[in-house]
């Protein structure tokens, strides 16, 4: 690929207006970073609210939030003390409504809503706890460590043997100059004037111009590099945002913010089962109160997910039976209906050099169905079934293509670093039928996926 990018201004211009192009939405999408926020799903919330108030915060399921920071997190005590026993608090502690808006939500007001560094904890004994508000030096752990993967050299394939012209042989004009270009498949000889085949069906043609198999290498190369810049920035923020359990003091302040639009700060232990019935969103911080501790994550892969990753090619074009060697790369984006099923827009983009001076291009393009019914703690085990579209395609002599349909199969293996960050490997074989006969491809790759 590196070679043909340097064959003229015309293709490395159009590598750098489509990276620009791509790149701007991208970056903007990826600029985000974790907050010292973290929300309380509902379900979860209305659960805490039948715990006994001393026992909410030893096990709270919360999900950071994506935005700015404010300041650093608190260092949470060693032990979170338990508050007072419910007799001794009166009927407002901590926030909890004494006055009603319209539709009986706790709302705020300047005279008996407690703010949240002056009286949120107004009915604890000072004696018990010191001083939930002095500021502890925090640390701000960063996201992990992200290596990229350093690819090897390309592999270099033996120089073709005997071969033999597909269709009838072309004929050269009398003054016509020989061509020094290579053959487009290792079953196409080299002629003075001729190259690809592009007789015998519509699925390959060379009408298109001499740049169609290299629309297709630069297409790639812009795929890919967008691609990656957009997991690197996904691997800082949502990659790095925490999803699992925390513990926390029974008198950490909760946000509530009502259906109906009104907002409340209360206490943990003081949150009511009405008031969780009619809370919209739930949300602490880990910058005021006593502090969180974080505990376990767990790996939710339900709703959107972005997966990309790297590896080797193993083909056989549709006209010969020799096997070629090169990279692959596969770019999903797709949705998981609950946590071991989704369904995922795929991209499978490679290629590899024909040893004689063109580069093959075999990409695909489809459905993913992935499943990962087994899992051993942090390691998961799956398969997935695809089909749909390949493209075979060489930038030897006419820069012809070829398509047809495609389908396979494999297994999936997937290491979970934080709850929406997973180490993944896949290996598995898949078939495409063009004009000339079958194409049989393997694959094995390793890379990341973002839930």
């Amino acid at each position: 690929m590196a070679r043909l990018l340097m064959k003229g201004p015309g293709v490395r211009d159009a590598i750098s207006l489509l990276t620009l192009a791509f790149f701007a939405p991208v970056a903007a999408g990826a600029a985000g970073c974790v907050s010292n926020e973290y929300v309380i799903p509902h379900d979860e919330l209305v659960h805490l609210a039948s715990v006994p108030p001393e026992s909410r915060g030893t096990c709270v399921h919360a999900v950071q939030s994506i935005g700015e920071r404010r300041s650093e997190a608190i260092e949470p005590p060693t032990r979170f003390l338990a508050p007072p026993p419910p007799q001794e608090a009166s009927p407002g502690a901590g926030g909890a409504a004494d006055s009603r808006g319209p539709e009986g939500e706790d709302v705020l007001d300047a005279v008996e809503t407690p703010s949240i560094d002056r009286d949120v904890n107004s009915d604890i004994d000072p004696r018990l706890v010191p001083d939930l508000h002095i500021q502890v030096d925090g640390v701000v752990r960063g996201g992990p460590d992200a290596r990229g993967t350093r690819v090897g050299p390309r592999p270099r394939l033996p120089r073709a043997g005997a071969v033999s012209w597909v269709g009838p042989r072309p004929t050269q004009a009398p003054n016509a100059a020989p061509t020094t270009r290579g053959s487009a498949l290792p079953a196409v000889a080299r002629s003075t004037g001729g190259g690809w085949s592009s007789g015998g069906g519509g699925g390959r043609g060379g009408d298109s111009g001499n740049f169609a198999g290299e629309a297709l290498v630069v297409l790639a190369v812009v795929a890919v590099a967008v691609a990656a810049f957009a997991m690197i920035g996904l691997m800082a923020s949502e990659g790095a945002r925490f999803d699992g359990h925390v513990e926390m003091s029974p008198d950490q302040p909760v946000h509530l913010e009502y259906l109906s639009g009104a907002q409340a700060v209360v206490p943990l232990g003081a949150i009511s089962a009405d008031q969780a019935a009619r809370t919209a969103t739930a949300r602490v911080m880990d910058d005021e109160g006593p502090g969180l501790r974080l505990l376990d994550h767990h790996l939710d892969r339900r709703g959107f997910t972005f997966k990309l990753d790297f590896g080797t090619l193993a083909f056989q074009p549709d006209t010969s039976n020799q096997t070629l060697n090169g990279l692959t790369s596969h770019v999903q984006v797709g949705y998981f209906i609950t946590p071991r099923i989704g369904l995922l827009a795929t991209a499978g983009l490679g290629g590899a050099d024909d040893g004689l001076s063109a580069t093959l291009t075999r990409h695909e393009l489809g459905l993913e169905l992935q499943a990962f019914p087994l899992t051993l703690g942090p390691v998961h085990l799956g398969a997935y079934a695809n089909g749909g579209l390949a493209v075979l395609g060489t930038t030897a002599a006419e820069g012809t293509t070829a398509t047809g349909k495609a389908g396979g199969g494999g297994l999936l293996v997937e290491l979970d670093v934080t709850g929406r960050m997973a180490l993944t490997l896949r290996a598995g074989a898949d078939v495409a039928r063009f004009d000339g006969g079958w194409s049989p491809a393997g694959t094995v790759a390793a890379g990341v996926a973002i839930y």
